[in-house]
Formats: structure tokens, C-alpha cells, sequence
């Protein structure tokens, strides 16, 4: 085991190979890290101590060596355990593992090409990237952009704006600050409470949105139903087309809006797939 003292939360920079990653953070002033082989062995043990775990200044680096033709020992996975102090930023890269982030975190980078991610409270603006795995996070109190080529995305809470960008596998959002942008090939897209903006395409899948206050909502589906909840006295203004599909709309025809009544423009479009707006 390693250990830095860090008054202020660290930078931490990670670049793995396979394996386990786990970090966590609290209240403390020095950062831990301990590196060991999920199996025993020569290889395994050589990797670990071949491995760069330093400090400077306010970065800490855990850097796993790489070949020409990938991480040195790729098949000897590695298990990676960090104790860091809260608001520590994160930049974590690694070829294939499972990253597990407990805690509150600063800014927050995570590239794994195959491997599960789940993150706690992210405090600042994060970008995560997934080849396949799926990622869960609790909350973000910034920007967060998310690209994944396969896997489900889950997310409690965005503050600001949040872009997710999916191949194959479910989106799915709890609530939303500003703008939301969602883009699916194939899976479903639920949004619990709508952002100020929300745009979600999915090319085949269903696509629910909870609860609609107010602001600009747009979704298109190629094969898939679409779901619009829409708060009480939300003055709404409807845009909706199916192909081959049937629409039911609970709202009743009213006269314009009063000054500072909410209001919402939906516009909502799928070939083949039905469309329900309710008030909820």
C-alpha cells in the first residue's frame, strides 16, 4: 500500500489495464492506494511492480505499463483500491474492468473499453465513454456528456445539461436540469422529470417522459411508443404524428395562456408506434 498526503483533494489519474477498479472518498487528507493480482502469479506480480504509483504536486498517478500490442500481461487482472479525500477529480482510462467510484468527486473523466462503471456524486462536469458495460451514476452537479457503444445508462440526477449518445441498451434519466439530448439506436429512453429542453431519438425502442412542467420537447422514434406526461395547469402546445399508429390525448382544448402560466411545446413523432399524452 502507497500513501500521499493530500490537504486539498488530488487530481487522480488512472491508466489500467484489466480487472477492478474501486475508488472511494471521505474525510480525510492523505490518499491510499493499493494495487495487488486478482490471481497469484509471477506475471501478475511482475505487472504490479512494474507499475508507476507517484505524486506531483497536487496529481497522483497510477499508471499500468503497456506494449506495442496492449497492457503488459493484459491477462493478469489487477485489483486497484483508492481512499482519496472528497472533491478529488478523476481521469480514468483503463482496457477492461469493472470501476466502482463511492463518494464526491471533481471534475470526472472515465474511458473503459469493456467494464461496468458506477460513480457516486460527481460534483463538477463529467465526460464518460464506454465501449460496452453498463454505467450508472447517482448525481452530477455540472455538464455531463456520455457516449456508450452498449450497455444500459442510468442516471439520478443531471444539474446542467446532459448528453448521452448510445449504440445498443436503455437510457434512462431521473431528472433533468437545462437541456437533455438523448440518442439511442436500439433501447428505451425513460426521462422521470423533464429538463428545461429535452430532444431524444431512439431508432428502435420506447420512449416515456414522467413529468413535463414546462419548455421545449422534442422526440422522434422510427419503431416505438412515446409517453408524455404533462403536469396540471401546464399550458401545452402539441405537435404529434404517428405513421401507423394510434395517439390518445387526455389534455382539454383551452384558451392561450395567461402571463406566467407554465407552458410546453411538444412535438412528438414515430412511424410506427402509438403516442399517449396524459396529465399527471
Amino acid at each position: 500500500m502507497t500513501t500521499f498526503p493530500t490537504p486539498t483533494p488530488p487530481r487522480l489519474n488512472v491508466e489500467f489495464g484489466a480487472g477492478s477498479i474501486a475508488i472511494s472518498t471521505g474525510d480525510v487528507s492523505e490518499t491510499t492506494i493499493d494495487l495487488q493480482p486478482r490471481r497469484d502469479s509471477e506475471s501478475a506480480r511482475q505487472l504490479v511492480e512494474a507499475t508507476t504509483i507517484e505524486q506531483h504536486g497536487d496529481e497522483i498517478i497510477v499508471k499500468v505499463p503497456r506494449r506495442s500490442g496492449g497492457w503488459l500481461g493484459r491477462f493478469n487482472d489487477l485489483v486497484l483500491r483508492v481512499t482519496a479525500p472528497d472533491g478529488t477529480a478523476l481521469s480514468v482510462h483503463s482496457g477492461s474492468a469493472d470501476i466502482t467510484a463511492t463518494g464526491n468527486f471533481g471534475t470526472t473523466t472515465v474511458g473503459t473499453g469493456s467494464g461496468d462503471v458506477m460513480l457516486g456524486h460527481l460534483l463538477d462536469s463529467a465526460r464518460l465513454g464506454a465501449g460496452s458495460g453498463d454505467l450508472r451514476i447517482d448525481a452530477v452537479d455540472r455538464d455531463l456528456d456520455v457516449k456508450s457503444g452498449s450497455g444500459n445508462v442510468e442516471i439520478g440526477a443531471v444539474a446542467g445539461s446532459a448528453s448521452v449518445l448510445s449504440g445498443s441498451g436503455d437510457v434512462r434519466l431521473g431528472s433533468g436540469g437545462s437541456a437533455v439530448v438523448v440518442k439511442t439506436g436500439s433501447g428505451n429512453v425513460y426521462v422521470g422529470e423533464a429538463a428545461e429542453e429535452i430532444s431524444a431519438k431512439t431508432g428502435s425502442g420506447d420512449v416515456r417522459i414522467e413529468s413535463i412542467r414546462a419548455g421545449d420537447i422534442k422526440v422522434r422514434a422510427a419503431s416505438g411508443d412515446i409517453s408524455a406526461g404533462i403536469v396540471n395547469g401546464t399550458a401545452v402546445w402539441l405537435d404529434v404524428n404517428t405513421v401507423s399508429g394510434k395517439v390518445r390525448n387526455d389534455l382539454d382544448a383551452t384558451d392561450a395562456p395567461s402571463d406566467g402560466d407554465d407552458r410546453v411545446r411538444l412535438q412528438l413523432e414515430t412511424v410506427s408506434g402509438n403516442i399517449d399524452v396524459a396529465r399527471v
